[in-house]
């Protein structure tokens, strides 16, 4: 029919080719997709804040340390979200001067699970390996 058509039968192919297109869902019509996640901005420069900072509302914030990047074990990793003592669903390390580590991970604020640690140090309840390094 397209094929007699004088119009159309230029744009024609021999063989139809036939293609599908997914309809529209409520999702599709809820969420926009288009648009950038918004972050937060620096108010001085209006560049993303990135790197681990301190609060300085607790007595942890003196035993973070502040910077963009993490150098351990050989590696230098960039620190590209903005992490405080009271950020929550954080993976850390805890160093001691003898060049051995702990790695943990809390969905807690990070200052609650820092504050777990000392507490078990020093009430000697908790983790075992931790309050014998310590007290070693």
């Amino acid at each position: 029919m397209l094929k007699s058509d004088e119009g159309l039968k230029d744009y024609v192919s021999s063989r139809p080719i036939v293609t599908f297109k997914r309809c529209k869902t409520i999702k599709d019509k809820l969420v926009r997709s288009k648009f950038a996640e918004r972050r937060p901005l620096n108010w001085l420069t209006g560049n993303k804040l990135t790197g681990n900072h301190r609060c300085g509302h607790c007595s942890y914030c003196a035993q973070i340390v502040q910077g963009k990047y993490l150098n351990f074990g050989g590696l230098h990793h960039k620190i590209e979200q903005f992490i405080n003592c009271r950020t929550s669903y954080v993976v850390y390390i805890v160093t001691c001067g003898c060049g051995s580590y702990y790695i943990g991970k809390t969905i807690r604020p990070l200052f609650e699970r820092f504050r777990e640690h000392v507490n078990s140090i020093r009430t000697g309840k908790g983790c075992p390996r931790l309050i014998n390094h310590v007290n070693v």
